[in-house]
């Protein structure tokens, strides 16, 4: 008990003084980047130091000067800032300084002098017409400087309808001259900036409709049982956003692309290779030795080797024995002295006496040993292997089938051929059962030609789509590059946005800048998105 307690007692030691280095070693760090003038890193060591002692006051000293200090160069470069006319930078050093110390009168003050030069300078680009950058910098204000919404509130909210107002006007222009594209660009921003009915139907509208006219029809035609196949497992099938396909008969306002497709008549083929293989069974059984009697045979010998050595012993005591009598019947009698031959006498005397016990103990041996050999069999049984060889028969049914045709487009660019060998085929051994072994027979399990041929069909499925996206994208690219030569901004941003829809997910960045800098909305792809 006592000695856990003197652990515990080191262990608190050893913390309390693990935690004063470390917090001295704070407080040292923070000291030496305060002199540095590095007011950020001193003030995160100064909080380490405080979290490490909560009730130092030092170290609260320390954070609450830092801080200040901190404060007053946020405060300081927020104000050379708007004096050199950046003002988003401006905005995010007063937003720092006001998370900083929120409540501190010098935060507050650059807070609304940031605020009210934000707003002349948005004045200054809505006059301009920069509808963007103003609603950019009101935003930036509304959003990092809470004390300021209030009064940054009402010049948002004019900026971003006057944005909208000019950004409907656009869209009501490009509709008519028949840039759809343009027009739903227009109305989704606008409907983004504010909530306007008319905008958001206008944005649903058009949408819808371009989302429908941008939708890749692929309409597959063909008559044999093959091409017919296929049709039936792309039919329908979403490969990507953007792409419809369709069979010969299904009703579609447009095809942009004509699949004409033939499949020949699946050929099949058969080729056997054999081969032996050889199975080990047990024939039957045979007599053989069985170790364990020659060692109970061996015990026996030994047993009786012992036994007869130890006959012999008496043997020779028996004669010394009596050898002794004879020497002490010489001596006569010899009253209150024993003689030397009265001690040899009974020495030998007794020394027969555990020999001819010796002889016994070991007559019971032998005849144990004798007893377990008799229940040893000489010889035992067992199983007798043979080996068979059998032949085995590998069967391959190959099915093959051409895939032929082209990919006609409607936009008048060059067809793309279609050309694909199909082939599939399934292996599986067999053999007859073998009953002399025990082995059972493997019977052939092959697929049926249907299923071969189904199998043939799917990967001309896969041919075929790869085929159909690589007509997409041929599709996507000639969007992209109609705005890229397109003679005005307008039906460059109306083939840009076309381009967009018909596949979202795969937009070159390049391209979406593009969009951003000639419509002057730099979160187009927000615009554009689904309503």
């Amino acid at each position: 008990m006592c000695s856990n307690r003197w652990h515990r007692a080191l262990a608190c030691v050893l913390l309390l003084a693990f935690l004063g280095c470390a917090y001295d070693n704070a407080i040292k760090r923070g000291d030496e980047l305060y002199q540095a003038r590095n007011y950020r890193g001193a003030l995160a060591q100064y909080e380490e130091a405080l979290r490490l002692k909560p009730d130092s006051q030092e170290a609260r000293d320390k954070v609450r000067r830092a801080r200040n200090d901190l404060l007053s160069e946020h405060v300081a470069s927020a104000r050379t800032l708007l004096a050199g006319g950046d003002v988003l930078r401006a905005i995010d050093a007063a937003g720092a300084a006001y998370q900083l110390v929120p409540d501190a009168e010098l935060a507050l003050t650059v807070v609304r002098e940031v605020a009210a030069k934000t707003q002349e300078h948005a004045a200054g680009l809505l006059a301009e017409s920069n509808y963007a950058s103003a609603v950019n910098a009101l935003d930036l204000a509304y959003a990092k400087l809470p004390p300021a919404q209030a009064e940054v509130a009402p010049k948002r909210n004019e900026a971003r309808t006057t944005w909208a107002r000019a950004l409907g006007d656009r869209g009501q222009q490009a509709e008519k001259a028949g840039r759809k594209g343009e027009a739903l660009l227009m109305f989704g921003k606008a409907a983004l900036l504010v909530d306007n009915q008319e905008y958001t139907a206008r944005r649903a509208a058009l949408h819808g409709e371009l989302s429908a006219q941008t939708v890749y029809v692929v309409r597959l035609v063909g008559s044999d049982p093959g091409a017919a196949a296929i049709a039936a497992s792309l039919r329908g099938k979403v490969l990507k956003s953007g792409l419809a396909i369709v069979g010969a008969s299904d009703a579609a306002p447009r095809a942009d692309a004509r699949v004409k497709l033939s499949v020949s008549r699946p050929a099949f083929d058969t080729q056997l290779r054999r081969r032996n293989e050889t199975a080990r069974y047990q024939s039957g059984t045979q007599q053989v030795a069985n170790p364990f009697y020659q060692t109970r045979l061996d015990a026996v010998a030994d047993e009786q080797r012992r036994l007869t050595e130890y006959e012999n012993e008496v043997t020779k005591l028996e004669n010394a024995v009596t050898r002794y009598q004879a020497d002490v019947a010489r001596e006569g009698d010899t009253p209150n002295v024993t003689t030397g031959a009265e001690q040899n006498l009974y020495n030998a005397q007794n020394n027969l006496e555990s020999a001819r016990r010796r002889v016994i103990d070991q007559r019971n041996q032998l005849q144990r040993a004798r007893d377990e050999l008799a229940r040893e069999p000489q010889f035992k049984e067992e199983p007798a292997y043979s080996s068979l060889v059998y032949t085995v028969t590998t069967h391959t049914l190959r099915a093959s089938a051409a895939l032929r045709g082209t990919i006609e487009h409607a936009d008048r660019r060059p067809e793309l051929p279609l050309a694909a060998d199909l082939v599939v085929e399934a292996q599986d051994d067999e053999h007859p059962p073998q009953r002399t072994a025990h082995l059972a027979g493997d019977p052939l399990q092959l697929p049926s030609q249907t299923d071969l041929a189904n199998q043939l069909y799917g990967q001309g499925s896969e041919r075929l789509a790869a085929a159909i996206l690589e007509s997409h994208d041929g599709f996507r690219q000639a969007l992209l590059r109609r705005g890229q030569t397109a003679p005005s901004d307008g039906e460059r941003i109306d083939a840009y946005v076309i381009y967009y829809l018909a596949d979202p997910g795969a937009v070159d960045p390049a391209t979406v800048n593009a969009l951003a800098q000639l419509s002057g909305i730099p979160d187009a792809p927000a615009a554009l998105a689904a309503p």
